[in-house]
């Protein structure tokens, strides 16, 4: 069973907070907002298909008109406008900063579910979604960061793996992969040699089932895709400390802030919501401006779709 570390965290200074800040800024410039468009695309059937993005390439998002009401408070976001929120970030940061882009992976909001469907049986999950790492050709052990959306009876929360490389271990021996409670630590700066499962919750709960489930996916990712088994010591459960939600439908637009964050300085970040200034970085209108951002972007783009489509 890992222990928790006692260390303090380390100080945020302003400019590092300041260079966050200007980074984030990056993720949304140029965002051009036309009221009467948008309030033009909310009307008609609730079941067209308003836009497919990206629609070159694999993996895009299909988006419903009823999706896109639901982008005005208090709508609650869906699957499809979490997921479509995390492209949006992550082509633009592939754009601003492709090498920092490469270290990140971010799951599908279906990913969790299956995983996640039988908790007494949760190798019966890991056989569903065993290949989806494969078809991304990801492999998840080369990546800095890891970023899991996770829904729970219509609540949204985050989970960030920071170093799943770390959790590697040079022991060949076969192990059982069992289901083990990881301590949630609250008190520590970012981990140097363990691999550390981050829960980022709105409501401001611990989610240690989230902790085991993921932990028990390394362990198998491990076992199955580099024959080598994982120690409970190299892995630890992190508590995230962030703004809480003021309402029940919020959650939505708050992990994709949080995602939005965490994509500008992912290192700054995780030493923020550590505890020390985690206050300090946030922007309280941030949260609702959320919604625009989407309502702006899926605007935009599903005027290109329909123009791509027309000329395909």
């Amino acid at each position: 069973m890992p222990s928790a570390s006692t260390s303090s965290p380390q100080a945020i200074s302003s400019d590092q907070l300041d260079a966050m800040k200007d980074a984030q800024d990056i993720l949304l410039e140029g965002i051009v907002r036309d009221d009467d468009e948008i309030a033009e695309l909310s009307q008609g059937d609730p079941e067209e298909v308003i836009l497919y993005y990206p629609w070159e390439g694999v993996d895009g998002v299909q988006l419903y008109r009823q999706d896109f009401r639901q982008l005005e408070p208090p709508g609650w976001l869906d699957d499809s406008l979490i997921e479509i929120g995390l492209k949006l970030f992550q082509i633009r940061l592939e754009e601003a900063n492709p090498e920092l882009a490469e270290q990140i992976h971010i799951f599908t909001p279906f990913f969790y579910p299956i995983l996640s469907k039988n908790t007494d049986n949760l190798e019966e999950g890991y056989r569903h979604v065993r290949g989806w790492t494969d078809a991304d050709k990801v492999d998840i052990f080369r990546k800095k960061y890891l970023v899991v959306p996770i829904n729970r009876s219509f609540h949204w929360y985050l989970a960030i793996i920071y170093h799943p490389e770390y959790a590697l271990d040079d022991s060949t021996e076969e192990r059982r992969c069992v289901l083990t409670s990881y301590p949630v630590d609250r008190q520590t700066t970012v981990m140097t040699d363990r691999a550390s499962i981050w829960t980022l919750d709105p409501l401001g709960f611990d989610r240690p089932e989230v902790v085991d489930t993921l932990a028990f996916y390394l362990k198998a990712e491990a076992r199955e895709k580099h024959g080598v088994s994982i120690s409970d010591q190299k892995l630890v459960g992190r508590k995230a400390l962030t703004p809480t939600q003021p309402n029940w439908y919020d959650c939505g637009p708050y992990i994709l802030v949080f995602a939005k964050a965490f994509m500008t300085s992912p290192d700054d970040f995780l030493e923020s919501i550590s505890g020390n200034k985690a206050e300090s970085f946030w922007v309280a209108e941030e949260f609702q401006a959320i919604r625009n951002f989407l309502k702006a972007e899926i605007n935009k783009f599903s005027k290109q779709w329909t123009a791509w489509k027309k000329s395909h």
